[in-house]
């Protein structure tokens, strides 16, 4: 029973439970408060972009979007998730699963490596690691695809040429996790061998990529994508295949640049820098020659060296390729750049008009 001295229930002083529950309180909805007050902060993951739910979605759907939106635009998100990808990813070595990008999208995942070597894998990492033999109805598939586009452009009097550009993993297995380095034939090796066989011109990098490490980085350490110097090497094997001029690729400059796009997925692009490897002399176009090169992203570094080759250079997609387009460039040859990873699935078939 309170004394007359004994302070109203009011003035007492909070328990340790009562601040331990109101800092859990506060943390809990920090983001939330910051999310009101500074608007919706991102994240370069490549996730699909955040949507609000807006009146006129199904009523059932609304409560799922708004988690969905809120879970990628939550206010402290890019620092939380660059914290956690520092313990985990960094101190830890644990592998980094990545939002999808998609419904039915294979899942993503970053692998950290020895050297602050980082890898790109969708999936697992099976068509460098081959754990398994490559899927017939895939390995199938793909040789449909490829001798089905050379035939096309071939009626029509073009030149078809497949460059593939190796994962990172296929040139420095070395700096993978024991558990995620090669135990088979890469089925790139499969591949090669099934277009060679059955007439279609392709060209493997591999060979040159590697011998390349001995005098510069031919792959970023924190990006999935080769270097300057390493896609002068492919484009000058592409080139030498079709006897059209070539780049000098060496001597090589090097300069300190931001982290690639893996690290800008885990959040440390500022954080992990990386050296950009370049050559000296920039590739100049030929005086004569027309090309069109259909590739991912790959072929944005490809594309430079490889003008060295052709007074003209078009550019299209090799998902879906769209043959039609490349015809308009008038090529006399087409240089499709496909991505190892890639035949972890199926190839999307080209738009070929006529047959």
């Amino acid at each position: 029973m309170p004394t007359p001295d004994s302070p109203p229930e009011s003035l007492k002083r909070p328990s340790p439970a009562d601040v331990w529950t109101a800092v859990f309180a506060a943390a809990l909805a920090l983001p939330l408060v910051v999310l009101l007050a500074t608007g919706p902060s991102h994240l370069d993951d490549n996730s699909p972009p955040a949507r609000w739910p807006t009146l006129a979605d199904p009523w059932h759907a609304i409560p799922r979007r708004v988690d969905v939106a809120f879970e990628r635009t939550f206010g402290l998100r890019p620092m939380l998730v660059a914290a956690y990808h520092r313990l985990f990813v960094l101190g830890l070595g644990a592998p980094a699963l990545l939002p999808g990008a998609g419904a039915g999208a294979p899942r993503r995942q970053v692998l950290p490596g020895a050297q602050a070597e980082l890898f790109y894998v969708l999936d697992g990492t099976e068509p460098h690691r081959a754990a398994r033999p490559w899927p017939s109805e895939l390995r199938d598939a793909w040789r449909t695809e490829l001798v089905a586009r050379s035939s096309w452009f071939a009626k029509r009097g073009v030149r078809y040429l497949v460059v593939i550009a190796p994962d990172k993993q296929s040139l420095y297995d070395e700096a993978l996790p024991g558990w995620a380095r090669r135990v088979g034939a890469p089925w790139l090796d499969a591949l090669v061998d099934d277009l060679e066989k059955s007439g279609v011109e392709v060209v493997d990098v591999r060979r040159a990529l590697a011998a390349g490490r001995s005098t510069a980085r031919v792959y970023l350490r924190t990006d999935s994508h080769w270097t300057g110097f390493g896609a002068c090497l492919a484009a000058t094997e592409v080139l030498a295949r079709l006897q059209r001029p070539q780049p000098s690729c060496a001597p090589v400059t090097t300069s300190r640049r931001a982290g690639g796009d893996l690290a800008a997925l885990l959040g440390l692009r500022s954080t992990l820098t990386d050296d950009a490897v370049e050559p000296v002399t920039a590739a100049t176009p030929a005086q004569d020659g027309r090309a069109v090169l259909a590739g991912d992203s790959f072929a944005d570094a490809l594309a430079l060296p490889l003008h060295a080759g052709f007074a003209v250079l078009g550019r299209v997609d090799t998902d879906g390729l769209d043959a039609a387009a490349a015809l308009r460039e008038r090529p006399d040859v087409v240089v499709d750049e496909l991505v190892e990873r890639k035949l972890g699935a199926a190839p999307l078939p080209a738009s070929v008009p006529g047959g």
